[in-house]
């Protein structure tokens, strides 16, 4: 079971689901009804896309739910991404996205550190935050950044590229393209 729980949680949420065996999604489905945070929000990542078995955003909202009432960075991300964009049944609220959003990143979940970032840059566009904060946008694209998250990378290396949120440097982004800090 450790293994598929490592292998569900990565950072950059590369979830390589097509390689599970039935045997494995049956050991992934009694660890969820058991209650374990962790299987609960692969599942609902199974449900979310239809991969080994019908797809059902309400079942996967549920699920990600029952994992981030556990405190599961990864499930309480999830229900952010829901509640942002109104999926599986969530209510949109915006403002709610960026309070999952914000406790995800704040527990070191790096796909929801590099979200914060954009909040940070461009939230107020879209009725997250009211204000923006270049400096602490690129803080938090960097957070993620250095947990390998490729998103977050990208961030990076636009930011040091335009000087956004931090002084504009070329040779910067370039290192940063070259795999030059990653992961420190």
């Amino acid at each position: 079971m450790q293994r598929l729980k490592s292998f569900f949680m990565k950072a950059d949420l590369s979830y390589d689901v097509y390689l599970l065996s039935e045997i494995d999604m049956e050991q992934l489905k009694n660890a969820a009804e058991h209650g374990d945070a962790e299987s609960q929000c692969a599942l609902g990542y199974c449900y979310e896309n239809g991969l080994h078995v019908e797809k059902d955003e309400v079942q996967a909202l549920e699920l990600y739910k029952a994992s981030a009432a556990q405190n599961c960075s990864n499930g309480i991300y999830n229900v952010g991404i829901f509640t942002g964009w109104g999926k599986g049944g969530a209510e949109r609220s915006p403002r709610k996205y960026f309070e999952y959003i914000k406790r995800a990143a704040e527990m070191g979940f790096a796909p929801a550190q590099n979200d914060l970032g954009w909040c940070y840059e461009e939230g107020i566009k879209h009725d997250c935050i009211d204000y923006v904060d270049v400096e602490l946008a690129f803080a938090w694209y960097m957070k993620s950044a250095m947990q390998g998250h490729s998103t977050g990378i990208t961030n990076v290396i636009r930011c040091y590229r335009e000087g956004i949120g931090v002084q504009q440097d070329e040779d910067e982004a370039r290192h940063w393209e070259n795999g030059g800090h990653c992961c420190g």
